[in-house]
C-alpha cells in the first residue's frame, strides 16, 4: 500500500467578482469515480469531533463544523463524515452532513455562532482588498490584530 496516495480536487470556482483555481486533498470517494468526466465527483470528507455534552460543547462543535463546510464547499465536496469520539478515543457515532446543507442545518438547529452567507460575503470582500491592494511583485503580509476591527496589508 502507498501512505503517499492520496485524492486531490481541483476545481475553478468564483466567489463575489473573484475567480478562481483551486486544489486540496480530500479523504475519499463514495462509490467509484463518474465515466463522464462532467458529472461530479462523490467526494467524502472524513473528521473527528468529541462528542458534544453541554452546550459550550455544541458552540466548539458549531465552530468546527464552520471549518468542515467552508473546506469542503470550497473544494465541492458533497458529503462530510463526523465520527463523534469519546474523551479517550473511542468512536461513539457517525453523523453524515451534506455539505450544502450545513448552514442551514446551523441557522436553523444550532447556537447561531456563524452564518454562510455572511462568511461568503465576507470572503468576496476580502478578495477583492486583495486584488485591490496588492500590486507589484515582492511578500505581502495581510493581518488582522487581536480585537481589532481592521485588516492591514504591507
Amino acid at each position: 500500500m502507498d501512505s503517499e496516495a492520496q485524492y486531490c480536487s481541483i476545481v475553478t470556482t468564483g466567489i463575489g467578482g473573484t475567480s478562481m483555481i483551486l486544489g486540496g486533498e480530500v479523504d475519499a470517494v463514495l462509490g467509484a469515480k463518474p465515466d463522464n468526466p462532467n458529472d461530479a465527483i462523490p467526494w467524502v470528507e472524513l473528521k473527528t469531533a468529541q462528542q458534544p455534552a453541554t452546550q459550550k460543547d455544541d458552540v466548539k462543535y458549531e465552530r468546527k463544523l464552520l471549518k468542515f463546510w467552508a473546506q469542503s464547499f470550497l473544494l465541492g465536496v458533497p458529503k462530510i463524515v463526523v465520527g463523534f469520539r469519546s474523551p479517550d478515543g473511542h468512536l461513539l457515532k457517525l453523523v453524515e452532513h451534506e455539505t450544502q446543507k450545513i448552514p442551514s442545518v446551523v441557522k436553523r438547529q444550532g447556537q447561531g455562532t456563524w452564518d454562510g452567507n455572511t462568511c461568503i460575503n465576507f470572503a468576496a470582500a476580502m478578495l477583492e482588498f486583495i486584488k485591490d491592494t496588492v500590486k507589484g511583485g515582492g511578500v505581502w503580509r495581510i493581518q488582522r490584530r487581536q480585537k481589532d476591527g481592521f485588516i492591514e496589508a504591507f
